[in-house]
């Protein structure tokens, strides 16, 4: 019976919290059990293979029917978080102290694992340590950054466009009211970790707005679920904890990274790459009040003279609020005082909030939605003095208008499109994918990943299946690898075209190109095999060395 040998690295969470363990284990793709102890004495394990959970065991309260389903391992995962500042853990790298549950085939991205923990029961003293440094620096969206993979809510990708757009102040997003202030900060603190953030100095006469302080303990409204609510975790008395079984302990094959070093100051130092964006959303967006585009609106019904007065009013507003400064959004004059400013405010704001809306309208609360979004966004701006400066010097310069608002305002609503067009894929509605999609090009067609989304679904159709048609539409995904040569979408899609047209040289360029910037796609690493498996005699014969060999062995 082989027992199990010394950990490799041992410690308590109030000194290294889970989250920075995840990401440690995510990025550096150990293998190996993180075991963790309650001071109550009850345990639990995460086993990880290539920085991937594969299973997990909690506390007996939440034990699932289905060990093995993919939702009881993230309701475990999430049982985890919940440990206590004071929980030991311990990591055994190359060993599986879960082996009797078998190999472990359950698939579960580690960003959206990660996200759910963090929101959940953050470490907050670990938190605004990291978010400390950023008081004074911009930050912004960078190339390699996977949101898709986060589940992230609307109001969330919402922050995610403001970044891709352009750089930000950690103070910007908290006025921005996308989210609550604590989930602000803790979004960009996990932005942070898993190094999805570039940290850039704040260009001249850009000014970091403050910061408010935050509730380090968000109320329970803030606190979404991952699964199913929380169960209580109050237990009968548990007996003695004991290290696992050595008959559980069986080697795994880790790859030859740095050794397992949790002590690292990871928050505040380089944290570890993540791959770039997959193919679909791990969960499928919640677009709330506010936080998507208008819609186009539908013929008006029957309605009452100051019905039908009111829904003219709104639709003509959601048509003209894009091209509006925050002074004409909110109808008042530039010499307006702050006082006056925030009256105006909430005198529209009986009119504009979706929840004042007649039951006879609610075909308009997302436009109305729309415009009382931009009108909060304006009373938050210009009632804050420094903001206000620096928003007046802007229009002076022509560079802080209408014309830039629309812009911001046009991406965020094409990035809500496109993200309603995966979630309608991923339920195989491939009509409604593809409206969505192509509205999304039309609004931001700088996007590589919308042309190549388009371009797929075009691919799709009987008329395009011939030769010449596919060579045209591998053009098109030409054109969205020239435009960024990160979409790791682009090149996936690109790789099956060319396989179509018999091309197998470069469809596994391609889709070599994919596993290195996603390691965990799966479609693609599939392709690879399946490609070394036809030629198992050339010495080309496909298969990849390395760490993407070890990684996709038979």
């Amino acid at each position: 019976m082989e027992a199990l040998p010394p950990p490799t690295a041992a410690g308590l969470l109030a000194k290294t919290p889970l989250a920075h363990l995840f990401t440690y284990v995510m990025g550096r793709r150990l293998s190996g059990s993180l075991v963790l102890r309650r001071p109550d004495g009850w345990g639990g394990t995460i086993v990880f293979f290539e920085g991937l959970p594969r299973k997990a065991d909690a506390p007996p309260e939440i034990a699932p029917s289905d060990p093995g389903a993919l939702a009881a391992l993230e309701a475990q995962v999430q049982c985890l978080f919940t440990f206590p500042p004071a929980s030991q853990f311990a990591f055994y790298e190359g060993r599986d102290t879960l082996q009797e549950r078998g190999p472990g085939f359950v698939e579960a991205d580690p960003l959206r694992l990660l996200w759910a923990g963090i929101r959940m029961n953050p470490s907050w003293d670990h938190a605004n340590a990291a978010l400390a440094r950023l008081q004074t620096v911009a930050i912004r969206l960078n190339a390699s950054a996977a949101p898709e993979r986060c589940g992230f809510d609307a109001g969330e990708l919402q922050m995610v466009e403001l970044l891709r757009h352009r750089p930000l102040f950690l103070g910007d997003l908290t006025a921005a009211r996308l989210v609550p202030p604590a989930v602000a900060h803790l979004f960009v603190y996990f932005m942070l970790i898993t190094k999805q953030l570039e940290l850039l100095e704040a260009p001249p006469g850009m000014k970091a707005p403050p910061v408010a302080p935050v509730n380090p303990q968000p109320p329970p409204s803030e606190a979404r679920p991952f699964a199913a609510p929380a169960p209580a975790y109050a237990a009968p008395a548990p007996p003695a904890y004991a290290a696992p079984a050595p008959s559980r302990a069986a080697p795994l094959t880790p790859p030859p990274d740095a050794p397992f070093n949790p002590f690292a100051d990871i928050a505040l130092g380089p944290p570890p790459a993540v791959p770039s964006t997959p193919f679909a959303p791990t969960s499928s967006p919640r677009v709330a009040p506010g936080g998507g585009p208008a819609p186009g609106v539908q013929a008006k019904p029957a309605l009452s003279e100051a019905d039908s007065a009111l829904w003219d009013k709104i639709v003509a507003k959601a048509a003209s609020i894009d091209e509006e400064d925050h002074y004409q959004a909110l109808g008042i004059a530039p010499t307006t005082p702050k006082e006056d400013i925030q009256k105006a405010f909430f005198a529209l704001a009986k009119t504009w909030h979706p929840d004042k809306l007649p039951a006879t309208l609610g075909d308009l609360r997302d436009a109305c939605s729309k415009v009382f979004t931009r009108i909060t966004e304006a009373q938050s701006v210009l009632t804050d003095v420094a903001r206000r400066e620096e928003y007046d010097k802007n229009l002076r310069d022509g560079t802080g208008g209408a014309a830039e608002q629309a812009e911001v305002q046009r991406a965020l609503e094409a990035a809500n499109d496109f993200q309603k067009a995966l979630v309608y894929l991923k339920r195989n509605d491939v009509a409604t994918c593809e409206e969505l999609a192509k509205k999304a090009l039309a609004a931001d067609p700088t996007q590589a990943d919308y042309l190549a989304l388009v371009t797929w679904l075009d691919a799709q159709k009987p008329h395009n299946l011939n030769f010449d048609r596919t060579r045209e539409l591998i053009l098109k995904l030409d054109d969205a690898i020239n435009m960024n040569g990160n979409c790791e979408r682009a090149h996936f899609y690109r790789g099956m075209l060319h396989k179509r047209t018999e091309n197998p040289k470069q469809a596994l360029k391609d889709f070599k190109r994919a596993v290195e910037l996603n390691p965990h796609n799966l479609d693609a690493a599939r392709e690879i095999r399946l490609h070394g498996m036809r030629q198992p005699s050339s010495k080309d014969d496909g298969s990849i060395g390395g760490l993407f060999g070890r990684l996709f062995k038979k």
